[in-house]
């Protein structure tokens, strides 16, 4: 039976050093890139929702999409029909 080469493990001990190194700094900028994106659609869901508050009901106002634009109307509709223009 052949001996077990510490040698060739020793040699190749950089570049798996090398190889974990590179697998920690892609998962790193994986969840950052996660991160950011996560930050970015809850500013832009915050700025869809901060539209003030419904002078005819009391609801929040918020973005909506209609087949002629975007708008801003009431969260209470139907109850509620008030709307903005943009």
């Amino acid at each position: 039976m052949k001996e077990f080469s510490w040698n060739l493990v020793k040699g190749l001990m950089p570049y798996f050093m090398i190889l974990l190194v590179l697998g920690i700094i892609v998962g790193i900028l994986a969840r950052l890139n996660y991160l950011v994106k996560t930050k970015i659609n809850q500013k832009i869901a915050s700025i869809k929702t901060d539209g003030g508050i419904c002078p005819q009901c009391g609801g929040k106002l918020i973005m909506r999409k209609g087949k002629y634009g975007s708008f801003i109307g009431c969260s209470n509709y139907p109850n509620c029909r008030y709307t903005q223009n943009k």
